[in-house]
């Protein structure tokens, strides 16, 4: 039976799979997504900071598939063999519906505004390819709005005197209570005359299952 006709295909549904497709659908197009991992379920998958994408000798818990996806690893000397998921050299990233935001740390930052003008603001360095960025933060800051009032982000960024300016605060409160971490650095960080800030989380770090 043929598939009905559409105007865009996008392949993987993961962070950038994800946005693509709804602002696609969102202007009106049809929209087909393709993407060779499964839905996981946030009530299947507790929390379990040792079970991620960058240490596979613990499993791969949100794929890839390991018996479908092999690659070829070139040591230094240029010895090539397969590996496969679960080994280390493999350095897989999460093949499911959502990507890596399925098992991400739920932390959204904002890059400075001089991190877009590294080469301006340090210079040419030899040996180096630093340079500027071709967009500037004040381009790109409606878009981190966005980016943030759409996922959820939640936080106090007023004690931040680091960050570049914005038009919005974050559009929720911060988590409370504050972490133990957060207990124990902020006085040391006080005795030091450090400045600190808490920290910025997304809603949830789970990739939402529509329908």
């Amino acid at each position: 039976m043929a598939l009905p006709k559409v105007d865009a295909v996008v392949i993987g549904a993961g962070a950038g799979g994800g946005v693509t497709f709804c602002q696609l659908a969102e202007a009106g197009l049809g929209v087909v997504c393709l993407e060779r991992g499964r839905w996981h379920s946030p009530f299947e998958e507790r929390k379990d900071d040792l079970v991620n994408q960058r240490n596979s000798s613990l499993g791969v818990a949100y794929g890839p598939d390991e018996e479908r996806n092999p690659r070829v690893f070139v040591d230094l000397e240029g010895r090539e063999r397969v590996v496969y998921p679960h080994q280390g050299e493999y350095q897989p990233n999460a093949a499911c519906v959502g990507g890596g935001t399925f098992s991400y740390g739920a932390q959204a930052w904002r890059y400075m505004p001089q991190d877009f003008r590294m080469r301006s603001t340090y210079g040419a360095l030899e040996g180096s390819t630093l340079d500027d960025w071709p967009i500037s933060y004040d381009e790109l800051e409606p878009w981190y709005e966005k980016a943030e009032y759409e996922i959820g982000v939640s936080g106090d960024v007023e004690p931040n005197v680091f960050q570049g300016p914005r038009k919005k605060p974050l559009p929720m409160p911060p988590m409370t209570p504050k972490s133990r971490e957060y207990e124990i650095l902020k006085p040391a960080a006080d005795r030091f005359e450090l400045e600190v800030f808490g920290n910025v989380r997304c809603r949830h770090g789970r990739f939402p299952r529509s329908g």
